[in-house]
């Protein structure tokens, strides 16, 4: 993926903090370049029209230009300001090429000097479907269960199974999901049966038996799910999904608040399933704390679980458990405050901090478990911001919407300093004030990438990969793409040695990982980057294989 595909489209592209601009055709700006082309289906060559293009400056500081195109999915942008920019296309049942693994031989950034660009082809690929239908044990069909889709991807430097869509089973126990890019997915349906809800809490006999979330085509271990295959503009139809009867439990305890019993008003407790480390699943079996403190879970399914309660607000409590076959008594969760941390934002030289309002910091847990609105701020025009509600724990430090050229020179919390290793933020942190340095005087590494024939590649990944123990911090590594003359130019870069590598194929974020790194140690270009450096490097591609 060249476009982290489990962020929203707009949000990736930054709309809401840029503004966004609809060109009439046939618009002119005197002595500024235009670009030219047209969109079509990648498997029949035929011109789509209705289709978005999106030309996005890639230093954010121009407006992005949007158009669609006529009826012969033909679109023009005038009046393009030097520079480099993403260019993007959105049509309903298809999937740009922006979303696709490196090597299609489309590039997705184009750099406008003061020559136009002419005739660029955006082949956009037929998206894929999955249908099928979901049933119980005898093969009736179930209704309103729900149906995800997965599919492994790079975070942090680890490989996770994350969500990228789902939907429901309609009365006959059908579902479709569509609009998925080509590639390979695995399914998970979880459905609470309501009758036997109704049955549990009479206290029923047969209200122990229940369906518990399970990977396609019917399994509860993730290492026994079948991996499911979508190719380009495939509609393929998976069958039966069956879903078989399971031996459901119930989780009890207590929960405790500071400000004692009065305080645990609408205070709830989640069962959080960590089936195959998925991230994003929907199954969440959950129960309301009594007025005494006490709670009960009915309906759960053995396995492992985060408990989690919280008050809505800032108080929250979790713990890791096992639940048998026969249940869990006894539980008790201590509800606490999270941290709340100051920040404040500097910038080396004579810049002021209102060069940096708007810019996001995000702590991200090294244990991977985030709970909503934790840990995450924005930085205002005065250059101070606040995270809240952040748990105990050990977190690497993240910085969106930089300016050009900035990098992180310390990020000081009390005696820790989390700009080239995690921060550890525990309760004696608490009223501390997080300091940014900001230094605008990062380096610059560029040149171009070509094959084995001397010709430059466009839509290649530039990856910098940083030395030593500092591989563990993903802010570090520096990524670019070729323009359609096969440079690139990575600025903001930190001083220290790298490595440079340059892929015509490899999946986004997998370069952190150090055993797909490993075959390629020997082929990375070596650097040394200092304060307002200028490098000139040329590479050469590699492939995966």
């Amino acid at each position: 993926m060249k476009w982290t595909a489990f962020a929203c489209f707009l949000c990736a592209l930054g709309v809401g903090s840029q503004s966004l601009v609809s060109q009439t055709p046939g618009a002119r700006a005197e002595n500024l370049p235009s670009l030219d082309g047209k969109v079509t289906n990648s498997q029949t060559g035929e011109p789509l029209r209705k289709a978005y293009v999106l030309l996005k400056p890639m230093n954010g500081s121009q407006q992005l230009m949007s158009q669609s195109t006529d009826s012969q999915g033909q679109f023009r942008f005038n009046g393009i300001r030097p520079g480099s920019y993403r260019v993007q296309a959105i049509h309903n049942g298809f999937v740009g090429p922006e979303n696709l693994p490196n090597g299609s031989g489309q590039p997705s950034v184009l750099r406008f000097d003061q020559q136009s660009i002419t005739g660029l082809v955006i082949q956009m690929v037929p998206a894929a479907v999955f249908t099928g239908h979901v049933v119980d044990e005898d093969g009736d069909p179930l209704a309103k269960v729900r149906v995800q889709c997965l599919r492994f991807f790079y975070l942090q430097g680890k490989r996770r199974l994350i969500l990228v869509d789902g939907t429901t089973t309609d009365d006959r126990g059908q579902y479709r999901i569509a609009g998925l890019e080509p590639g390979r997915y695995y399914l998970t349906a979880s459905y609470k049966d309501p009758w036997r809800a109704v049955l549990a809490a009479s206290e029923d006999s047969d209200a122990n038996q229940g369906y518990a979330p399970a990977y396609y085509p019917g399994v509860l271990d993730a290492g026994q799910a079948t991996e499911l295959a979508a190719a380009a503009g495939e509609e393929r139809d998976l069958g039966d999904f069956r879903l078989n009867p399971v031996r459901l439990v119930p989780v009890t305890g207590r929960v405790s608040h500071p400000a004692g019993m009065a305080a645990l008003g609408g205070v709830t407790v989640s069962m959080i399933p960590q089936i195959g480390g998925a991230f994003g699943l929907n199954t969440r079996p959950q129960g309301q704390v009594a007025a005494d403190g006490s709670f009960r879970i009915s309906g759960v399914a053995p396995g492992s679980y985060t408990i989690v309660a919280q008050d809505g607000v800032t108080m929250t409590a979790r713990q890791a458990v096992e639940v048998g076959v026969n249940g869990l008594d006894g539980l008790n969760l201590a509800l606490s405050a999270g941290i709340h941390l100051a920040g404040r934002v500097r910038v080396e030289g004579s810049a002021t901090a209102k060069a940096v309002s708007g810019m996001r910091i995000f702590l991200i847990p090294q244990d991977d478990f985030i709970l909503p609105n934790s840990g995450r701020g924005v930085v205002g025009a005065d250059g101070r911001f606040e995270l809240n509600n952040v748990s105990e724990n050990d977190y690497l430090l993240q910085v969106d919407s930089m300016p050009q050229d900035y990098y992180i020179k310390s990020a000081r919390l009390a005696e820790q300093d989390g700009a080239e290793k995690p921060l550890s933020i525990r309760s004696g942190n608490a009223g501390a004030t997080l300091e940014l340095l900001l230094s605008p005087y990062g380096g610059h590494v560029g040149g171009t990438v070509t094959d084995d024939s001397h010709q430059p590649v466009s839509g290649a990944t530039v990856v910098l990969v940083p030395d030593g123990e500092k591989r563990s911090i993903p802010q570090l590594y520096k990524v670019a793409e070729t323009d359609q003359n096969g440079r690139y130019d990575l600025g903001g870069v930190p001083p220290g040695d790298y490595k440079a590598f340059a892929w015509s194929d490899i999946e986004d974020g997998a370069y952190g990982d150090p055993a797909v790194l490993a075959p390629f140690e020997s082929m990375g270009k070596i650097v040394n980057v200092e304060e307002k450096s200028q490098n000139n490097l040329d590479l050469n591609v590699l492939t995966k294989n």
